[in-house]
């Protein structure tokens, strides 16, 4: 049996089915929508799926796709058991994903040719003549709707993809025009208000997706009846792929001579993690990053070059303003905390508006919701959220990156980090990736030396081998309930390489003003004594016995690396 197409980039349901594509089956989950309620809002990271489910939805419940209904639902789930709504309703779906940003009154330009651009497909869907008027969005909205019920019987079905798209462009680059349009006045809210008047008469149904609620409260409090399911436990599935689902589509896409028997371990590895409910217990993998993947192997018999493709990085790249929003130093905080420490205590929030001070909780719900985090357990009244994966964790990497050079002026260029990983992974050395780290340490000492703690060192000398082609970087990794302080693992394509574990030790200055002196090599001593004990417990485990490992303990005294001790590995 030949391998079938992925579906890669592909967000039309009957595309996919009418060109045998390869389909992970969500359907079930039409039925379920429907008895959770009739406003309701879905919230996950970009590149999870949602414009494929919106679409699915439209051809199941579109009166025009009626005579389709089994070529299109034939061999799903809701095509064996379907709902009674099925194909009775008029789809009217709204595409807020690539609105133009760049000036007041292109927003609004924009914003409205994509209301009348929906109003006309709509009536060239269904053969009506209604005379719709070019104009304000919600008057728009309003002459579509009184014209619709002056011909029409049937009732509407809306679907809204990427309702805060534009809106997080603007809260990201213009605060004050985000101010603006969300305002009481503003023509967004107003277009959801006129919405909401239209719910429970003509429009009998609405389904909502996006990836953050920061502007739910204030961009359509003015439709203030919808239902956030995002962190729903019965829907914790519905966007993303189960283990069970991934396996499915390997085996559909994947012949079984061109299948590595890795294969699995690695998609884990990078792109699984993800939990959206507090009471999930299923974790589910970025569904595009799979297909991404996947297609390299189907294509070249091998994987792609780097771990998030070119659209997905631009899209996370976009994210960078709103990550530093508000509160950049408490963000920047927050972030290094992250990525030293594995984890991070939240409070997660599942509304919250620029109407008030945007603290240290909603920050962290924030990178919850763009997939940056996700819940690894939860206790009463807090979660504990994680990095999902190891594609994440690169591009956490990446963004300290970019605050280390903007808060010290010190920025070793790509080639010299790439000669100091050279030299720690073929010449067992690692004087010049401490090197840099000094570097760095010394840029921010005259400010920061009282502060400074074992937290930077691990912090700074992750982000520089983060950079590297070389290795994937993990931080806090748990050996027999014990933590190491972070190790290096070969990529794929360097499986002759050495997997490296770090512990560090930190003393500060005016614990150790003099190091060439007794007492000073006496402390330092001491500290060696310490990180060489518990790294030996590391690498005895039976996990690095059988992987080629090399250990390292490094102690730095201030801003200068003062030992580095390769430990050897039984």
């Amino acid at each position: 049996m030949p391998a079938k197409q992925i579906p890669y980039g592909v967000s039309d349901y009957k595309k996919i089915i009418e060109e045998e594509r390869a389909y992970v089956d969500k359907t079930m989950y039409i039925r379920f929508l429907e008895d959770a309620g009739d406003y309701l809002l879905f919230l996950r990271p970009r590149r999870f799926g949602k414009s494929l489910f919106a679409s699915t939805l439209g051809y199941y419940y579109d009166i025009a796709q009626k005579d389709n209904f089994d070529l299109l639902f034939s061999g799903t789930d809701i095509g064996r058991n379907p709902t009674a709504r099925r194909n009775t309703y008029y789809v009217l779906k709204f595409d807020f994903s690539d609105i133009e940003t760049d000036s007041d009154e292109i927003v609004l330009e924009s914003f409205t040719n994509k209301i009348y651009d929906a109003l006309l497909t709509f009536c060239d869907t269904y053969h009506l003549d209604l005379n719709l008027k070019m104009g304000r969005p919600a008057a728009q909205l309003s002459t579509f709707f009184r014209e619709f019920r002056r011909t029409c019987d049937g009732k509407i079905y809306i679907i809204i993809d990427e309702y805060d798209n534009f809106t997080n462009e603007l809260l990201s680059s213009n605060l004050k025009s985000y101010k603006k349009i969300i305002s009481r006045d503003g023509f967004v809210r107003k277009w959801y208000a006129g919405l909401k008047l239209a719910s429970g008469t003509i429009v009998d149904r609405i389904f909502i997706t996006g990836v953050s609620p920061i502007t739910v409260d204030s961009l359509i409090s003015g439709f203030n009846i919808s239902e956030n399911l995002s962190m729903d436990r019965n829907f914790n599935e519905m966007m993303g792929f189960t283990k069970s689902e991934v396996e499915h589509l390997i085996k559909e896409t994947i012949l079984p001579e061109e299948l590595p028997s890795d294969l699995m371990d690695t998609l884990t590895e990078y792109y699984n993690g993800y939990c959206f409910s507090k009471n999930g217990q299923i974790r589910v993998f970025n569904s595009d990053m799979v297909l991404y993947y996947l297609k390299s192997y189907q294509r070249y018999h091998e994987p792609p070059d780097t771990l998030l493709d070119y659209n997905a990085v631009s899209d996370y790249k976009k994210l960078e303003n709103l990550i530093t929003f508000e509160n950049p130093m408490q963000n920047r905080e927050i972030l290094k905390k992250i990525v030293s420490d594995g984890y991070i205590i939240a409070k997660l929030s599942e509304r919250f508006s620029i109407g008030r001070k945007f603290g240290e909780e909603d920050f962290k719900s924030l990178l919850f919701y763009l997939g940056l985090l996700t819940i690894k357990d939860s206790k009463p009244g807090y979660v504990k959220l994680q990095i999902p994966n190891t594609a994440m964790n690169g591009l956490y990497l990446g963004f300290l990156t970019d605050i280390i050079s903007k808060e010290t002026n010190y920025a070793p260029s790509f080639d010299q980090v790439a000669l100091a990983l050279d030299q720690l992974a073929y010449e067992n050395s690692c004087e010049k990736l401490t090197e840099f780290v000094e570097g760095y340490l010394a840029s921010m000492s005259n400010r920061d030396d009282m502060n400074f703690s074992e937290k930077e060192v691990k912090q700074a000398m992750m982000i520089y081998a983060g950079m590297s082609d070389l290795y994937l970087v993990k931080s806090e990794y748990e050996v027999q309930k014990k933590y190491i302080d972070f190790i290096l693992l070969p990529l794929e394509n360097t499986p002759e390489l050495n997997t490296q574990v770090f512990e560090l030790k930190y003393l500060k200055k005016k614990e150790v003003p003099d190091p060439t002196s007794e007492a000073g090599h006496k402390k330092i001593a001491e500290k060696l004594a310490e990180a060489e004990g518990q790294i030996k417990k590391y690498i005895s485990t039976r996990e690095f016995l059988r992987e080629k490992t090399t250990a390292w303990v490094i102690v730095f005294v201030g801003e200068k690396c003062v030992k580095r001790v390769n430990v050897p590995v039984r």
